[in-house]
């Protein structure tokens, strides 16, 4: 009686730790996946400049 309740208290522990932390590493990746799914959205409508200036080249005086 006494061993079962020790492990049903480890297994309790064990996933009781394991869930949370599962969880706060899933929350860190969904805004990279949002992203990358979203990627051609925020491309075309939200980005802000969308023509790429071109940067004057100086050639030095030799």
């Amino acid at each position: 009686m006494i061993n079962v309740l020790k492990i049903e208290l480890k297994l309790f522990l064990t996933y009781s730790l394991l869930i949370p932390f599962g969880v706060s590493l899933i929350r860190l990746a969904i805004p990279v996946l949002d992203y990358l799914v979203n990627f051609d959205y925020i491309a075309e409508v939200l980005c802000l400049k969308k023509e790429v200036p071109r940067v004057a080249v100086m050639e030095s005086a030799t």
